[in-house]
């Protein structure tokens, strides 16, 4: 039986507390990166950290989590990257906002943890 390497993820969020959520989350079947900001993680990436998958809270200190996606898709050595969007609004013109900045997802707080471990799963078969 083939053993499958855990993807890749890199989560952002300002939250302490959400951070340590999610990694606690994810960690059980991949490997996670966490960054506190924009910046570290952009950072991260121009050192040559490539995830498999980012998941970014849109709304954080600045730069945040918008600039953080616009940058990423404007960087043709990472714009094969999925990004997820977490956002804490779901009215017509946040949406519009998370798509025209080239996130691949977005899933609206609060949320369960079982309804972004799926979303999770979908954009990872996307990488495959």
């Amino acid at each position: 039986m083939r053993q499958e390497i855990a993807k890749e993820i890199l989560i952002v969020t300002d939250k302490p507390e959400f951070r340590a959520l999610m990694e606690t989350f994810f960690s059980r079947n991949y490997d996670v990166i966490m960054s506190e900001n924009a910046l570290e993680a952009y950072t991260l990436l121009e050192n040559g950290y490539m995830p498999e998958l980012i998941i970014t809270e849109f709304t954080m200190s600045l730069p945040d989590g918008k600039n953080l996606i616009v940058k990423i898709k404007g960087n043709n050595k990472y714009i094969h990257i999925p990004i997820l969007a977490l956002s804490g609004s779901d009215r017509e013109f946040a949406r519009v906002d998370l798509i025209r900045t080239g996130s691949t997802g977005h899933i609206v707080k609060p949320f369960r943890l079982t309804d972004l471990e799926t979303r999770v799963r979908s954009l990872l078969k996307i990488t495959i």
